[in-house]
């Protein structure tokens, strides 16, 4: 059996330098580098390359594995510059972040401290998903995978051993992951995302390649197509994909060949000088800690300037500012205790165990409010726990009406009543609130889900990391039936517009009116907030001069508007109706916010909606408009 050459193989560094520089361009916002996530699956099939090569040699020459040894030389090479990033991340968490969100911080330390934070994020939210720009150790999921593939994989080899077994259990993984993770990426697409079971086949290419494949021949035009070719396969996958591409299924396959090939073929290759000049490899020798210190800076300097997007000297600014901590990073921790010193592994284990201990326990009391309230130079206008307050308090009418018809009757028809049906995503409840403040006669049914707005196409629309995407198409065919809307007396639509634009739902709006649907009350949009709003408000007080320019304008609708007047149904703007003399009240008169988090209004603000139009929405489902 054939195993990887335990010679440093420099092109190896410059492929790695090509995806740590992706995932960087990616998270600093270079628009070109659409899919430099992928760059991380770059890693992982270059990791089972050599992870499985050096084991293979071990078993041939020993005739076993010491597993021990394995896991002190692992711990060795990732945790030191680990810890250190997660040190020096606490102290900037300590002095930067919110209450809210240095609580936050404290369980993805934790989780990160005992490689878990894949785990953890899964359990939290996606990757791709706008609270995930605040969360400054949300890069260490894939440090989870890979150490919880370091923790089985030796183990498979040990029981598989001789190569025939191993070649066909691995083949069996690899379908059988592949297979979960094509499947997972549309039914539950963080799953496939962050879990290692699901990525466990772009460490299974590699480990392939390190123990099956036969040597490609020195400066043939084989090698040069194999390396231009899985060259050209990585880029493809850097530019071309995006938030929208389902992964990690069959796609992930492009990266994860593309880097096989080019680990076949690129010493071989007289194209090599693309991997093995200079800077690539000084990038690639660097990678892990440039990659370790790369996203804690890019979250810390955007909650530093209260804003998510960066100029393009900001750009600049966080790249040489990354490249210059991994190299520090690489030189002072990561090369000094990576080899074993005079003094052996005892004293490397007794720090390793003291460190775990001070990361678990800072993570702990980051999670305490009394703890975090203690920063006196933190502002706590508006508290953790109104924040969470708050956002629940947004259900609550919902919740009554359910408790008096019963959870299993919530949403049933109620003869001799008006029955409406409020249709929309997670803002359709702040519809529901205002047409159950206004109209509690009323029998309302809610259709929401969040990230589901109406369209008979939604899976070609919807990001592709949709947590829900079964349930949106079921939804939506639901949305879809004229049987099922014509059962109610009038409608009520209101959406986010983002991905979903104004033409979308115009042609839902006209397939409504094409099936006889007479009566829809239909809501704008308004101002966003740049970042959390309680975020904004602890950063510059409750100052309307100060936080509008933190806001986002409403996109125009005036084809929508028109759109809906041509066919008759009545449009509702929230704008107007959350302002007063003109001006949009970021907060009222009893300092409450109009939004918790970024945009869904808070319940107070949804109550309003139809104060300054309750009259004409009354005529209008009355007909007397």
């Amino acid at each position: 059996m054939r195993s990887a050459s335990p010679a440093y193989v420099p092109e190896i560094d410059g492929l790695r330098a090509i995806a740590v520089m992706a995932v960087i361009l990616f998270h600093v916002q270079v628009a070109a580098l659409s899919g430099g996530y992928a760059g991380v699956d770059v890693f992982f099939v270059i990791s089972g390359y050599l992870i499985t090569g050096g084991l293979m040699r071990e078993l041939r020459e020993q005739g076993t594995l010491n597993l021990r040894h394995f896991y002190v030389r692992r711990a060795r090479r990732l945790l030191p510059a680990l810890y250190v990033t997660l040190l020096a991340s606490t102290v900037l968490a300590i002095v930067l972040l919110s209450h809210h969100r240095l609580m936050a911080f404290g369980a993805s330390l934790m989780s990160a401290t005992l490689s878990v934070s894949n785990i953890h994020f899964y359990l939290g939210s996606g990757y791709f998903e706008s609270a995930s720009d605040y969360k400054p150790l949300l890069h260490t999921w894939s440090l989870g995978v890979e150490e919880q593939f370091y923790l089985v994989w030796p183990l498979l080899l040990l029981f598989t051993r001789r190569g025939r077994w191993f070649r066909t259990v691995a083949v069996l993984l690899f379908l059988a992951a592949l297979g979960c993770a094509e499947w997972l990426s549309r039914a539950e697409p963080a799953a496939a995302f962050f879990l290692a079971p699901f990525r466990i086949h772009e460490f299974v290419i590699g480990a392939l390649l390190a123990t099956s494949a036969a040597p490609c021949a020195k400066d043939s035009p084989k090698a040069d197509v194999a390396l231009l070719l899985g060259l050209a396969l990585v880029g493809f996958a850097l530019f071309r994909f995006d938030a929208r591409t389902a992964f990690p299924g069959w796609n992930a396959l492009v990266p994860c060949v593309g880097a096989a090939l080019v680990l076949w073929a690129g010493s071989a290759s007289r194209w090599r000088w693309l991997l093995n000049n200079p800077v690539s490899v000084y990038l690639g020798r660097t990678s892990y800690s440039t990659y370790l210190v790369h996203w804690p800076l890019v979250v810390f300097f955007r909650v530093a300037k209260g804003r998510e997007h960066f100029t393009q000297k900001e750009q600049f600014i966080l790249l040489l500012a990354t490249l210059v901590l991994g190299h520090l990073c690489h030189r002072w921790v990561e090369q000094r205790l990576r080899q074993v010193p005079a003094w052996g592994n005892r004293r490397f284990l007794t720090g390793l165990l003291l460190s775990t201990t001070l990361l678990l326990g800072l993570g702990f009391a980051a999670q305490q409010e009394s703890w975090v309230q203690a920063r006196t130079w933190a502002a706590n206008r508006v508290t953790p726990k109104e924040i969470e307050l708050r956002r629940k308090a947004r259900f609550l009418p919902r919740q009554q009406v359910c408790t008096v018809k019963g959870w299993d009757h919530c949403d049933d028809l109620v003869p001799g009543k008006r029955n409406a049906l409020v249709i929309g995503d997670s803002h359709a409840v702040d519809a529901y609130n205002a047409f159950v403040t206004r109209f509690p006669q009323d029998n309302i049914t809610l259709s929401d889900l969040g990230g589901c707005p109406p369209h008979s196409s939604i899976d070609q629309i919807v990001v592709a990391g949709h947590p829900d995407l079964p349930k949106c198409l079921e939804l939506n065919r639901k949305r879809h039936d004229p049987a099922y809307l014509r059962r109610y007396d009038y409608i009520v639509v209101n959406v986010y517009m983002d991905w979903y634009t104004p033409q979308h739902l115009a042609e839902y709006l006209r397939f409504l009116h094409a099936e006889g649907v007479k009566k829809v009350v239909l809501f704008g949009q308004t101002w966003r907030a740049s970042d959390d709003l309680p975020e904004l408000v602890n950063r510059v007080g409750l100052d309307r001069e100060r936080l509008m320019p933190m806001l986002k304008a409403p996109p125009s609708e005036q084809a929508l508007v028109s759109a809906a007047q041509e066919l008759g149904y009545l449009y509702v703007s929230k704008t107007d109706a959350l302002s007063t003399k003109g001006h949009f009240d970021v907060f009222d008169a009893s300092e409450i916010l109009f939004t918790y988090d970024k945009h869904h209004l808070s319940l107070e603000y949804s109550k309003r909606l139809l104060d300054k139009r309750h009259l004409d929405v009354r005529r209008y489902l009355e007909g007397t408009k």
